[in-house]
């Protein structure tokens, strides 16, 4: 005996004839009739998957805003995390600050010297948190697939990871950028005593 029959529609039938098709009551208690007369069972269940995949692709959406709404409240709590970092970071080195500019390098210099270190370290992270989130979605899909009985597709939200590395770059900008303003408009003699 079958558990499970699927039907599959015609490919290229619009919503409104498909409508038509599952939903008017002589069509459809004629179609249920018919495969009650072969499953010899008066238990049936139909169920429209191209609604139930379109009802999932409004839910998605939802939570795919949600995580970039909470993303955002997340960079924003690490902006202050890197600024209070990089400003505590700045006055432990601040006489490494002082020789570098007693030897000739510009602001610029400097400020880029540690702006390829933040930078550095963000994309690093990033790449790793990646790919072990990756890895656990797909594990954790597969496993969820298997006790649904699902075919498991892998899909990856690439606007929404592109926002958050987006989202990621500009806080680690501005977190590396404004400590180092308050450094660069001292002069070399006042950041060597105030280092030693």
């Amino acid at each position: 005996m079958k558990d499970r029959l699927r039907i599959k529609i015609q490919p290229g039938v619009s919503p409104g004839e498909r409508d038509i098709i599952w939903y008017v009551n002589f069509r459809f208690n004629r179609f249920r009739n018919q495969i009650r007369g072969i499953l010899e069972d008066n238990t049936l269940i139909v169920i429209d998957i191209q609604k139930i995949e379109s009802n999932m692709e409004t839910t998605q959406l939802i939570f795919n805003i949600f995580i970039v709404f909470l993303g955002i409240i997340a960079f924003i709590i690490s902006f202050f995390m890197l600024l209070v970092a990089t400003t505590s970071n700045i006055k432990e080195n601040m006489w490494e600050f002082g020789v570098l500019r007693a030897i000739g390098l510009r602001k610029v210099q400097i400020t880029r010297i540690y702006l390829y270190e933040a930078l550095a370290v963000y994309l690093s992270a990033a790449l790793l948190g990646m790919l072990v989130g990756f890895i656990l979605a797909t594990t954790l899909s597969l496993q969820f697939n298997i006790f649904l009985e699902l075919p498991f597709k892998i899909t990856f939200p690439y606007w929404l990871v592109a926002t958050m590395l987006i989202l990621g770059l500009f806080v680690t900008i501005l977190g590396t950028i404004i400590p180092l303003r308050s450094i660069n408009r001292r002069t070399i003699s006042s950041v060597l005593k105030a280092a030693g």
